[in-house]
């Protein structure tokens, strides 16, 4: 199953939504207008690698004897939750807090999603056509699987033919392997 950003968004904008109620959640670098009411931005920043990547190997069956790879990797994906507008610092710290809840975390799960780590919220007042625009900002790391499966060929029949000399004797050399 490959990591699909796409559902990993919806499942964020989901939760936040269930959390601040009020709040118009959107995904950054979205085309979309700026909302006029109390708002959140979702932004995955970085995809990082959270382990070691595997492989593992399985036989198909039947008159195809190619193998099945999966190749597996831990990552961490870094993710930043801004608030906007009225009460954005109170909000990003609801926000904070409650993502650390049972029905968070299930919601989480049922994403294929773990909460690691989380930053402290960072008060990222602006100022916007020469007023102060009110601004929360944290971030959390999220853990998730990656994979993908690929049909892996396999050599069926080897054959190897030489000679072997070791300064006195040659040897005929022949291996044949079904």
């Amino acid at each position: 199953m490959s990591l699909d950003l796409g559902a990993i968004e919806g499942a964020l904008v989901a939760l936040v939504k269930t959390i601040l109620t009020t709040d118009e959640v959107i995904i950054a670098d979205q085309n979309a207008p700026r909302p006029a009411d109390p708002y959140t931005i979702i932004k995955i920043v970085d995809i990082g690698t959270a382990g070691v990547e595997f492989s593992a190997f399985e036989n198909q069956t039947g008159a195809d004897i190619d193998l099945i790879e999966t190749v597996t990797a831990p990552r961490d994906l870094l993710v930043s939750f801004n608030c906007y507008f009225a009460n954005a610092m109170t909000r990003v710290n609801k926000l904070r807090l409650l993502l650390t809840s049972t029905a968070s975390l299930a919601s989480l799960k049922a994403a294929n999603l773990g909460l690691a780590r989380r930053s402290e919220v960072r008060d990222m007042v602006s100022v916007v056509d020469g007023l102060f625009e009110e601004r929360g900002q944290f971030d959390v790391n999220l853990y998730a699987i990656d994979s993908e499966t690929i049909i892996t060929n396999t050599i069926q029949a080897v054959e190897i033919e030489g000679e072997i000399q070791d300064g006195v004797n040659s040897f005929d050399l022949e291996i044949n392997v079904p």
